[in-house]
């Protein structure tokens, strides 16, 4: 090989490594412009026995949808997550959403609610939950 093909297979080198490094720049700031969905915990009331919490959540997917009410049951003190889900309703304000234990069962009142999932039983405990429009 001369010294002009080294030189200009180096070039072609560098000039690949820039291409590879602009693709990955131009990822991760795509990866930045992504939006996960804002979590709050709106309440939380213990079941009679103290084992348990009913969580109510309010989780705001962003500007092109509405604000989902999510209500579960977990551990006492423990946080709730997307899987512990046992009722998912939107199309009602913060406030119209209501929690209340009846023994072992949780009653969720919601009236008008668009409801998404509404279990019979939770996947923690024994416990019974029912919807109540």
């Amino acid at each position: 090989m001369t010294y002009h093909g080294a030189v200009e297979d180096t070039r072609q080198l560098i000039v690949g490594l820039v291409i590879v490094l602009a693709l990955l720049l131009g990822l991760r700031a795509a990866c930045d412009d992504v939006v996960l969905p804002e979590e709050r915990e709106v309440s939380r009331v213990a079941s009679p026995d103290g084992s348990a919490d009913a969580v109510l959540r309010a989780v705001d997917p962003g500007a092109t949808s509405a604000v989902a009410y999510h209500v579960a049951i977990v551990a006492r003190g423990a946080a709730a997550g997307e899987s512990d889900s046992v009722f998912v309703a939107d199309g009602v304000d913060e406030g119209a959403v209501r929690l209340r234990w009846r023994g072992r069962t949780l009653e969720v009142r919601s009236p008008g609610a668009r409801v998404f999932r509404s279990e019979s039983r939770a996947r923690r405990g024994d416990y019974a939950v029912r919807y109540v429009r």
